[in-house]
């Protein structure tokens, strides 16, 4: 019974990104979703296992209770007593991360993981590994690929009814989870956050933006932080960026042309925007540091542990040192699209 159990949740874990047992999305795995059709009916469908699951593993571990009972001769005056003085254990579940979640919820949860799957997957597969959200350097854009991505997650439904589901799901009030009203605003102001959280604040993919406020930034590109060197930063400058700016350039002039004021107006604030970007990135590439030590004027990766000799020189990452150190300078300068909690000391236990 208890190596029922045991396996019962192991196989579950196969669904969960941050296992070492992953293989994909529960959404996606054909022994949750009885290789469902569409994105709605594979939802159901693992909501159901997922109870169904749960029911099997707490009638096991109360099998399994009454059994070690018996075996140690232990009469129910008795057990009753020991299992007062135990107190109340949480219950045997086989996604214990979302107990007490309702259904909204974990809808939207298996939605969100799965988008953060296909992205990361995205960003994997680029040769370069910097996916842009605009079309640069003859490269799709990001939303392109995840649109082709999802619809070969699932090819027997339309693409644009999926889109359309996927959309339903973000669109709810679920408490908890941050509404988008498109594709692309989950892109831009959800998936760091939401990818972040899955990793604890230790993300693999990294959504470089040149705005943090702004609902589209000038430019935003995600990278994946163990392929994000000193030579992926300078292809980042000298490729990405400067195809960018010359896009911008060239609809500033169109616009002017047509005497389109508002979108020449709005082509050169981005492109302002962009050249003080690429500024702060040639900061960090050569490790700038004005002002007080790891403020927002400080662009080193600090690692005071080490030798004056092993200190990074400019942007230089070690792996060894964890994602959380090397991507402290870009969230306390304003490189990331959320600076969120990145590089904060952790209260010790």
């Amino acid at each position: 019974m208890a190596q029922r159990s045991h396996d019962t949740k192991a196989i579950w874990d196969t669904g969960n990104e941050i296992c070492t047992r992953f293989n994909r999305p529960w959404v996606l795995q054909p022994t949750s979703t009885d290789n469902a059709t569409t994105l709605s009916t594979a939802l159901d469908t693992v909501l159901e296992v997922e109870a169904d699951l749960d029911a099997e593993l707490q009638s096991t571990y109360s099998q399994l209770n009454d059994a070690v009972y018996r075996l140690y001769g232990v009469n129910d005056k008795l057990r009753e007593k020991l299992e007062v003085a135990i107190g109340k254990r949480p219950p045997e579940i086989v996604w214990p991360q979302m107990e007490s979640k309702d259904r909204d919820q974990k809808r939207r949860e298996h939605v969100d993981r799965l988008l953060c799957y296909l992205v990361k997957r995205i960003v994997e597969a680029d040769e370069d590994g910097l996916v842009c959200f605009e079309s640069v350097a003859h490269e799709p854009p990001l939303l392109a690929r995840l649109r082709k991505e999802l619809s070969a997650c699932f090819p027997q439904q339309d693409p644009s009814t999926l889109e359309t589901e996927v959309v339903n799901e973000l669109k709810k009030k679920t408490k908890g989870y941050r509404r988008a009203e498109t594709l692309t605003e989950w892109l831009q102001d959800a998936f760091f956050d939401t990818h972040s959280s899955l990793y604890q604040q230790r993300p693999l993919i990294w959504h470089l933006a040149s705005n943090q406020v702004r609902r589209v930034p000038a430019i935003g590109v995600l990278v994946h932080a163990h392929e994000f060197n000193a030579d992926a930063l300078a292809k980042l400058r000298g490729t990405h960026l400067r195809d960018r700016l010359a896009t911008l350039r060239r609809e500033a002039g169109q616009a002017s042309q047509d005497n389109r004021e508002d979108d020449r107006l709005e082509a050169l604030a981005a492109i302002e925007e962009l050249e003080a970007y690429d500024a702060k990135l040639k900061h960090l590439q050569d490790g700038h540091h004005t002002g007080p030590d790891n403020g927002d004027r400080d662009y080193r990766i600090l690692t005071p542990w080490k030798s004056p000799a092993e200190l990074p020189k400019g942007w230089n990452p070690d792996l060894d040192d964890g994602i959380k150190v090397n991507i402290a300078p870009l969230a306390r300068t304003g490189l990331l699209r959320i600076k969120g909690r990145f590089g904060e000391k952790e209260t010790e236990d």
